[in-house]
């Protein structure tokens, strides 16, 4: 369920329209305005979950990778997208690499500095995880991850952590 679109050629932030906004873009919508997905461009369509959080689907199956995300996965992503903007950080959600290799949850530049956020809810293998921050490293930018039930798995993820990742990076 991704947080942004396209419409009308620019780049639609769902939860960031005003609800006049977005009764007036879903009233436009049903009038036959398009939508199109940021992740594929293929036709989407508004919606909102039952926390409130106005988002986008596809209007059909179109065969696109993106994956699903579970409504808590884009609660915690839009809350984390509304603080780096609170801080001024120039951010971005859903946000690809230029060879579309990744796409990160929140993608936040400063000063420089550039970092990404991932929320992390459905289990990953260690090797994945290795695997998506090594691409982020790659490009100089710094990971951050939001894991959900690592805490029962505490002591396999610290021995993993320190024979896979600490050491290769400082903070």
């Amino acid at each position: 369920m991704p947080l942004k679109a396209i419409v009308d050629g620019a780049t639609i932030i769902g939860p960031d329209l005003s609800d006049e906004e977005w009764t007036r873009l879903k009233s436009r919508h049903k009038k036959g305005l398009p939508v199109r997905m940021s992740c594929c461009g293929n036709p989407g369509h508004l919606r909102i979950s039952k926390k409130g959080t106005r988002h986008f689907y596809h209007a059909i199956a179109t065969g696109c990778n993106y994956e699903q995300e579970s409504k808590e996965h884009l609660e915690i992503k839009y809350q984390i997208y509304r603080i780096c903007k609170s801080e001024q950080w120039e951010t971005y959600v859903e946000f690809p690499a230029p060879d579309r290799t990744w796409i990160s949850d929140v993608y936040a530049i400063k000063d420089g500095r550039k970092i990404v956020f991932e929320i992390q809810i459905s289990k990953i293998s260690f090797h994945d995880l290795e695997e998506r921050d090594r691409k982020y490293r790659n490009e100089g930018i710094e990971s951050y991850w939001l894991l959900d039930n690592f805490l029962e798995r505490t002591r396999d993820f610290e021995s993993w952590y320190h024979s896979h990742l600490f050491g290769q990076f400082t903070i």
